[in-house]
């Protein structure tokens, strides 16, 4: 007799025991045939789990996927970079600030520099309204209307950072050269991120410690991490 077809979502009741019953096939949901080992033989590359107090005898199958970020194998093909202009001068700077800590205090000061030194033509801030999110439709389309050239960040926790990442490669792809700001915490994260679309020498520029990951700066703390990453800025914006 075939058990009834538990292949469809079906709310889990809390603290519901799971027992492993076979690995499974990434981008596929196993079903449920005359013996618990077919769900192994039918599905390949995904963790099931079947919960244990189900009145059935094979209970449900739960699908588990999974992603490594470590482990990036990359596009195929490498990513085109935005064109770098020669210098500065006359560049509107995009800033894609995420309110991580007191991050957004050491990208005014970024901006405040690069404005006396390079002759920046303006500056385009945006906060997002989460660390983990990308723009919102109207700010990106403010980024796309003014900035030339942009820094993104602050990459320094495991969502924040590669969002981060992410809003520098929409910026590389919109043809506005950016560069990711992170902590070494996470750099791992962000560079496995950029080899997903091939862009495995992607620059960015590392905040290492004593330096709180998490942004919790002083604002002497902010200036003097401004003044620290300001060339590499620079150099990675220009050519």
């Amino acid at each position: 007799m075939r058990p009834p077809d538990r292949t469809t979502n079906q709310p889990l009741e809390f603290g519901t025991e799971l027992s492993r019953i076979g690995p499974g096939r990434v981008g596929s949901r196993a079903s449920v045939s005359d013996h618990p080992q077919d769900v192994s033989r039918h599905s390949r590359g995904e963790t099931n789990y079947r919960l244990g107090r189900d009145s059935s005898p094979w209970g449900y199958v739960v699908t588990v996927v999974t992603l490594d970020p470590t482990t990036g194998f990359g596009s195929g093909e490498a990513f085109p970079l935005a064109i770098r202009p020669d210098t500065l001068a006359g560049q509107t700077l995009g800033i894609v600030a995420n309110g991580l800590g007191d991050s957004e205090s050491m990208f005014d000061a970024i901006a405040a520099a690069l404005s006396g030194t390079d002759g920046l033509a303006g500056i385009c801030k945006v906060v997002k309204h989460s660390v983990a999110v990308p723009p919102q439709p109207e700010q990106w389309q403010e980024l796309l209307a003014h900035a030339t050239v942009a820094v993104t960040g602050f990459g320094g926790c495991g969502s924040c950072s590669t969002r981060s990442m992410r809003d520098a490669l929409d910026l590389e792809a919109a043809g506005i050269p950016a560069v990711c700001i992170v902590h070494s915490a996470l750099e791992p994260a962000v560079r496995a991120m950029a080899r997903l679309v091939g862009a495995d020498n992607y620059p960015v520029i590392v905040i290492d410690y004593p330096h709180n990951p998490t942004a919790v700066w002083t604002a002497e703390e902010s200036a003097m991490l401004a003044n620290q990453v300001l060339d590499a800025v620079r150099l990675r914006l220009t050519r």
